[in-house]
């Protein structure tokens, strides 16, 4: 299969690409396993990440009704124009059935020229807050100009996501559809193995990822898949996550971002104990800016869990840790009418049942959330 690859990509003058994360999934084993993770039907609605040459593009195509897949690589352009042009012929000598690929089933295709990154960013709490409306318009039902001619669902309509993502944008990726205002139902994701088990963590070995995942959906690790089941050959095993955000905790976006204000400060310095990460919330006491920490609750600790490589390394962006003034929380004694703070964080873990020694890593989402109704904004009025 890979030599078949290899043949596609000299056809089409394309050199796998290290900086879109161009690893070709070749194992029909992994995935069929996808497709049945994925739970469609020709009802659903599937978006893709990165179709390539089509290996998992086919497949769904052959279970869902529709199938929007965002490519960035312009250089496979004729190859696609070519297999949606005629629909009923194999989509190569190189792509059959059996082979990677799927005879027919084309017609429900639809690829989305651009950076899908770009498309799905959110920008929730900086100058923009409604740049998914504009940027991705199906998911809020606002229309954009940059996807012209594209006929997207309404927005209410219930889609999947099935992808084999690029490592160097996983958690944008996920962050972006998790936080959207219409969110997919499930999502199944290819993503570094290390990755998928953070995302899948339980106490004890929680990290802002899995906190923040697991806030909005349920994971699950579905399948190991080895490094030998691509070409090229990457650095590091995969794995196949299923989230499932069928039941969605919450919608309620102040609420979203008081809990993250919360559980950032918590995971502040994870050899510490979580009521002295915590003091310096609820003290205010103008804590230095940290220029090494990402600004979103899904990529801090992705940040830290992948290997330092080229293949796998991404541009985080400097932030702060700072509380926000505005949010009722970080008050200083004073504003707080002289309550004693740390004797205020001490009754709160009192009412929830925690240990006054306990770690960030070692609470449950439901544990956060309760902390975080403890020391949401007017607590300290």
């Amino acid at each position: 299969m890979s030599e078949k690859i290899s043949q596609l990509c000299s056809r089409y003058g394309l050199k796998p690409s290290r900086r879109y994360g161009q690893n070709f999934l070749l194992d029909e084993a992994v995935l069929d396993k996808i497709i049945e993770a994925a739970e469609l039907s020709k009802s659903d609605t599937v978006v893709e990440i990165g179709p390539g040459f089509g290996a998992l593009t086919f497949k769904l195509a052959e279970k869902a009704g529709r199938v929007l897949a965002f490519e960035i690589e312009k250089k496979i352009k004729p190859f696609w124009d070519d297999v949606l042009s005629h629909p009923a012929r194999p989509a190569s000598p190189e792509l059959q059935r059996g082979e990677g690929g799927a005879k027919g089933g084309r017609e429900n295709v639809e690829i989305i020229w651009g950076d899908a990154l770009v498309s799905l960013r959110a920008t929730k709490g900086r100058s923009n807050p409604d740049g998914l409306r504009e940027s991705f318009p199906w998911f809020n039902g606002i229309a954009s100009p940059a996807f012209a001619g594209v006929n997207y669902p309404r927005n209410d309509t219930a889609y999947k996501v099935v992808a084999n993502l690029p490592y160097q944008i996983t958690s944008p990726i996920i962050r972006a559809f998790l936080e959207a205002d219409n969110p997919p139902e499930l999502m199944v994701l290819t993503v570094q193995k290390e990755v998928a088990e953070r995302i899948c963590a339980q106490p004890g070995d929680m990290s802002i990822l899995s906190v923040a995942v697991q806030y909005y959906a349920k994971p699950e690790i579905v399948a190991i898949v080895p490094r030998t089941a691509f070409w090229p050959v990457p650095e590091v095993d995969s794995a196949v996550v299923k989230i499932d955000n069928r039941q969605q905790k919450t919608d309620n976006r102040v609420k979203n971002e008081e809990f993250f204000k919360i559980v950032k400060a918590g995971f502040a310095n994870r050899r510490k104990l979580l009521i002295k990460n915590l003091a310096q919330l609820v003290s205010c006491c103008h804590p230095e800016r940290s220029e090494t920490q990402p600004r979103d609750p899904l990529t801090q600790s992705l940040r830290d869990s992948l290997p330092a490589t080229p293949a796998s390394g991404l541009a985080w962006r400097a932030g702060s840790t700072r509380p926000d003034a505005r949010s009722g929380l970080g008050r200083n004694d004073k504003s707080s009418g002289g309550k004693n703070n740390p004797e205020v964080l001490k009754q709160a873990f009192a009412k929830i049942g925690l240990k006054e020694t306990v770690r960030a890593q070692e609470l449950s989402v439901e544990q956060w959330q309760k902390l975080a109704d403890c020391l949401g904004p007017g607590q300290f009025n």
